[in-house]
């Protein structure tokens, strides 16, 4: 409908356009800050982990400075002491771990390959021939 030259739309109408007009630039929008997040990715990594450190070490070098009435510095050296002493306690619990896996990794391979040949029977596939090349791929010489 035209009135004095000038196209009218009803409201329905321009709800619509507005909607699409809104889907539309939420996907450009996606699309961009996706590339760009892609193209800083050298930049983000970093910056991510910075702000994750220091939103997870603040409250508690606040609560040494407040209640145990340490300095900002002082505060600041016993969480870094405490938060490597954390680390290092990580690596030892999981490199024993680790060492304890590879030391029994033929007692794993094995129940590994029974279960693998439970399944096997359960399916029927035990006919095909398949259990050997199976145990071939999981066995790891160390």
């Amino acid at each position: 409908m035209q009135k004095n030259g000038v196209c009218m739309k009803n409201s329905s109408q321009i709800a619509t356009d507005t909607r699409a007009q809104t889907v539309c630039l939420f996907i450009l929008s996606t699309i961009g800050i996706a590339f760009a997040l892609a193209w800083l990715k050298p930049v983000m990594i970093p910056f991510i982990l910075a702000l994750f450190f220091t939103l997870a070490l603040t409250p508690i070098i606040d609560f040494q400075t407040r209640y145990l009435y340490l300095s900002h510095r002082l505060a600041t050296l016993t969480t870094l002491a405490c938060g490597f002493l954390m680390l290092t306690l990580f690596w030892l619990i999981i490199s024993t771990s680790i060492s304890q896996l590879m030391s029994n990794i033929d007692n794993y391979q094995q129940q590994i390959f029974d279960l693998l040949q439970a399944v096997a029977k359960t399916l029927h596939l035990d006919k095909e021939n398949l259990l050997p090349s199976i145990q071939q791929s999981i066995k790891i010489d160390f």
